[in-house]
């Protein structure tokens, strides 16, 4: 048995350049096990496994990025290659046994600190406390000019998004949004810079934001900046993008684009603070978790209606199937000439951010957080928008890659009810919430291709339609990877849960 080479081991070096990844997994000439890259946010590692992903050993761990690892004929031995953060490659031979890789059993945030799904891994994700400032520059282009003001443009997005963000991390992140109130014409058209085919957005172009960012000129000084967010003409594009790190007067910094899908016909100003709060979040580190169907494609049951219910900023969304008159989605209407009326109001936007992602960005410390490790027991969930000193979320491991998680959903903050007037000056109160309750998903740090790694517990297929609500209320109950959660009491202030892990 080798010892695993070390990266800083000279004498370990066997050949230099012109190495590519062809791949990362590789069967041991016997057929038991398996070599393989397993990624990391400040190291890789390559593991050996039995065939049925038991007995895992750490073979070799590197602080940039493994690949290729190959046995030896005899099965003793293994090579692989690395790719420095210095873009040097590096082949590297040693003993395929490894030291043991003990599976974590417990719950705290060391025990979780690779179970970080939820993480975009494509840039470092920015710090989510303390003050945050962001420069707003808003561009138009000569082939889709801006009809309105950059203040008629903005009509309290930013205020929104400022708001919102700092609401839901309990006051731990200051959002300071540094706006430039004039529009800044790009230097090409918006199908030139936006790379624009059939109706999607398909490259960025980083060269528009630095170009903006020179016409801003001495108006903002960027090195006191730590995120751009580029917004244009919202009469002419919805939606968002998020990319970076671009370079602007010699410091990197995390960029995001509100406004980037062309509308077919130019239409009214827009409201955008929900795209720029979650294009934040994205520059936080924060994935996108909606899957690919916006629509059940069955008809519903009959005397039913296909509901569609939204969770959080980085929408996990589902479906499910409710009486036509349930009470919880009707909505009394008021109209412009003083008669009233009812109807069903099947979209539910339950914005309050999801405990697990309010975890990962440290806007929750260890003692909200309860670890049930036990064969039986009872947690008291405080409500998540506003748990104070109680218990925010309950986490339960699964196994060595995912986790079940419980939190307390009520009428608070961004779940409330909330007064709306539609086009033809009616108002109602609509729902955010079918009822009240307890949520549970489950978090898998590595999901099976074309899985999300954030699900509903009723949910496990990944299918996005259920048979029954997502919100667990008193006496409900669902069973997960052998642990049942039952919701026993509800108090008026905390819900009452328990689980019990079934033989």
């Amino acid at each position: 048995n080798l010892t695993p080479p070390s990266p800083a081991a000279p004498s370990q070096k066997n050949a230099k350049a012109h190495v590519f990844s062809n791949g990362g997994l590789s069967w041991s000439p016997d057929g038991k096990r398996l070599a393989f890259v397993r990624p990391g946010n400040e190291t890789e590692q390559i593991i050996l496994s039995d065939t049925d992903g038991l007995n895992e050993r750490v073979v070799f761990a590197f602080p940039g990025h493994l690949r290729t690892p190959r046995w030896s004929p005899d099965g003793q031995r293994l090579a692989f290659h690395t790719i420095g953060r210095d873009s040097s490659h590096v082949i590297y031979v040693g003993g395929a046994r490894g030291e043991p890789e003990p599976p974590p059993t417990g719950c705290g945030p060391d025990d979780f600190k690779d179970l970080i799904p939820a993480f975009d891994h494509h840039f470092s994700a920015s710090a989510a406390t303390g003050t945050r400032r962001i420069a707003v520059l808003f561009v138009d282009f000569a082939d889709k000019p801006a009809t309105h003001t950059t203040r008629e443009d903005d009509a309290g997005a930013m205020e929104y998004a400022e708001t919102y963000l700092e609401a839901n991390s309990y006051g731990t992140l200051d959002i300071e949004f540094v706006p430039v109130h004039r529009w800044l014409r790009a230097r090409q058209t918006a199908e030139e810079n936006l790379r624009i085919h059939t109706a999607h957005l398909v490259e960025t172009d980083d060269a528009l934001t630095a170009h903006a960012a020179e016409l801003v000129g001495d108006e903002i000084d960027f090195s006191t900046i730590d995120e751009i967010m580029v917004v244009f003409p919202s009469s002419h594009f919805g939606g968002g993008f998020t990319f970076g790190p671009v370079e602007v007067d010699g410091v990197g910094m995390p960029v995001s684009w509100v406004n980037t899908y062309p509308h077919a016909h130019p239409v009214p100003p827009q409201l955008w603070g929900g795209t720029a709060a979650h294009s934040v979040a994205r520059n936080l580190g924060l994935l996108d978790l909606f899957g690919y169907g916006y629509e059940p494609t069955p008809e519903p049951p009959p005397g039913k209606i296909w509901v569609s219910s939204e969770w959080g900023l980085m929408f996990v969304n589902v479906f499910f199937p409710v009486p036509v008159d349930h009470p919880g989605i009707t909505v009394t209407f008021e109209r412009p000439d003083g008669t009233t009326g009812t109807e069903p109001f099947p979209w539910l936007l339950s914005r309050e951010m999801l405990a697990w992602h309010r975890w990962l960005l440290g806007w929750l410390d260890e003692s909200q957080i309860e670890c049930v490790t036990g064969d039986r027991t009872t947690v008291e969930l405080s409500p998540l928008a506003e748990p104070g000193s109680g218990t925010a979320m309950a986490a339960i491991r699964l196994d060595r890659n995912r986790v079940l998680v419980l939190e307390s959903r009520r009428e608070l903050g961004y779940d409330a009810d909330v007064q709306a007037t539609s086009a033809d000056g009616s108002t109602g109160t609509l729902p955010r919430l079918i009822e009240e309750g307890v949520l549970a998903y489950t978090v898998d740090a590595r999901p099976p291709s074309h899985r999300l790694p954030v699900r509903l517990a009723q949910d496990p297929d990944g299918t996005q339609i259920l048979d029954v609500d997502p919100i667990l209320a008193v006496g409900e109950s669902v069973t997960v990877e052998g642990y049942t959660v039952t919701v026993t009491a509800d108090s008026g202030s905390t819900h009452t849960v328990s689980i019990t892990r079934n033989d």
